[in-house]
């Protein structure tokens, strides 16, 4: 009776379908850009700050989707919407990303958008 049960076993490994644990479907944005080590984005003013007037969001669903579709680009370090005061604060590596694709990307996401300020880390 016990090989029997050991033969199911068996066989029943030999069916195995592989991992069929959940995964994301979108792998999480290094803190850094793929193939920069930390080191290298530690240095000193390499990060820049863009604030952008969004115009069009109504709720909180809107600068989410604002805010995520901002968080997909490459060289994002964070990304903050204000729905209230129709505002965006990116933190980004400009070696990675400009102002520009940031825009536009806002753009895409639905919304008007325009650079108000952009500075370097000090």
């Amino acid at each position: 009776m016990a090989t029997k049960f050991l033969a199911l076993a068996c066989i029943r490994k030999e069916r195995s379908y592989g991992d069929l644990s959940p995964r994301p479907r979108y792998p999480s944005m290094p803190k850094y850009p793929r193939g920069v080590s930390a080191r290298e984005t530690n240095v000193e003013g390499s990060e820049a700050k863009a604030v952008f007037s969004v115009m069009g969001m109504t709720c909180s669903a809107c600068a989410g989707s604002v805010e995520k579709a901002v968080k997909r680009l490459p060289g994002i370090r964070e990304a903050v919407v204000d729905v209230l005061n129709n505002k965006a604060q990116v933190l980004f590596y400009p070696s990675f990303v400009n102002e520009e694709t940031i825009r536009e990307t806002i753009e895409d996401a639905g919304f008007e958008a325009t650079l108000i300020q952009e500075e370097g880390n000090q």
